[in-house]
């Protein structure tokens, strides 16, 4: 828990407040606290050693004395008769406490800043020493609080300044990947709130710099791959004017078809890339999708039972597709294709008895525009295999290849 961020600043603020707390308690007994009990000692000698005039003298008179022991002594006395009428006050009367007073004694009144005594004549005294200290010093007291003030503040800047640094440097660092560079990395710090959102600026610096460097290579490839069939169809289209034959024409269709084929896996790729494509899910069976695709090639055979998967139809067909075009074009017939499920869910093969993919090259096969060694020269763009991981991993499926005893791709569908 001491980690969090929000612990970290509460902890800040508590030990502020606890210091000046405990500086200004320190302050007020020790200056305060001293110059009231220095002025109640006066107090009660001066009234002990009788400096109030006698009870029998003018109200006047007394009043006039009343006056002198006060400023004298900065605190505010009321005088009340034996008869509890007011004698005399040096500021605003303090009523008069219908409690019990001891002759002869001081006692502390029910707030603790007011003080009652019975003289030995009958008359009452209350000191009121609630403004003891404040009167004429108010600017002593505002220069300490401000002093308290600034010493909390150089003992607690540490601290603070502890994490603010953080925050500034992981400003700094994203401000700097901000510029383009995408290669950096944000420092990541501690194990709170900071060192988390340090962690997510590097996994979506990542992520951006993965799909701009996918986009780049995809460029690469796309203009390449797509010169080779654009300089077949013009130079078919030269020699259509010399001399006109259906084989040329079909070779132009061919052509046609195939930078169509290539344009289309460009898009579904890039849409991909950039997190936009169209994913309808329903209900399918995943049989019947695979028995609808394997008729329409020469030689393929379905087995298997139906299961039903939630997918987008069209994705699907375009995986299965994509998977039998590459058995056709690096294997070897028969193509057989079964479906089934197991302990590790539905499982869609293909198989066929070419030479399969080696190990080291499973991996590659699923990257784009990846031709392997030796198939550079068969007629294809790169893309079938690689827009077969993307289609499954939208699927919550995983892409399994095999080469022994025959070759295979596999799809595996999570349970239903």
């Amino acid at each position: 828990m001491k980690s969090r961020l929000f612990i970290q600043v509460a902890l800040v603020m508590i030990t502020g407040l606890v210091l000046f707390a405990v500086m200004v308690s320190v302050f007020w007994s020790r200056v305060f606290d001293a110059r009231f009990n220095v002025a109640l000692d006066k107090l009660t000698s001066d009234v002990s050693v009788l400096l109030l005039p006698a009870a029998g003298v003018p109200d006047a008179t007394q009043q006039a004395a009343i006056q002198r022991i006060a400023e004298g002594l900065s605190v505010n006395l009321t005088v009340y008769g034996p008869d509890s009428r007011l004698i005399g006050s040096s500021g605003p009367p303090v009523p008069l406490s219908l409690q019990p007073v001891t002759e002869g004694q001081w006692e502390e009144l029910i707030d603790g800043t007011h003080w009652i005594s019975r003289l030995a004549d009958g008359r009452i005294v209350i000191a009121d020493l609630s403004l003891l200290g404040f009167a004429g010093d108010s600017l002593a007291v505002t220069l300490v609080f401000g002093l308290l003030v600034l010493l909390v503040f150089s003992l607690m800047y540490p601290l603070v300044r502890r994490i603010t640094r953080r925050l500034e440097r992981l400003q700094n660092e994203v401000e700097a990947i901000g510029t383009g560079d995408l290669s950096r990395r944000v420092t990541v710090e501690g194990d709170d709130e900071i060192a988390k959102l340090a962690a997510s600026f590097n996994a979506s610096t990542e992520t951006i710099e993965d799909l701009l460097n996918r986009q780049r290579m995809l460029l690469a490839n796309a203009s390449h791959e797509l010169r080779t069939p654009l300089a077949r169809i013009r130079m078919g289209l030269e020699l259509l004017d010399t001399k006109e034959t259906p084989e040329r024409r079909a070779g132009l269709r061919q052509d046609i078809g195939e930078l169509n084929a290539l344009i289309d896996d460009l898009i579904a790729m890039a849409r991909f890339d950039a997190g936009a494509a169209e994913i309808c899910f329903e209900p399918l069976d995943l049989l019947t999708l695979v028995s609808e695709e394997v008729s329409r090639v020469e030689g393929g055979t379905v087995t298997g039972n139906h299961v039903e998967v939630s997918g987008d139809r069209r994705m699907l067909c375009h995986l299965i597709r994509n998977l039998l075009e590459n058995a056709q074009k690096y294997g070897a017939p028969p193509i057989e294709v079964s479906v089934h499920t197991n302990e590790n869910g539905v499982q869609l093969k293909v198989s066929d008895q070419g030479p399969g993919i080696s190990p080291n090259e499973q991996q590659q096969v699923l990257e784009p525009f990846y031709r392997g060694v030796g198939k550079q020269n068969i007629q294809g763009s790169g893309l079938g295999l690689s827009l077969v991981a993307r289609i499954a991993q939208v699927h919550g499926a995983r892409v399994v290849i095999e080469d022994v005893p025959k070759s295979a791709v596999s799809i595996v569908f999570p349970r239903p």
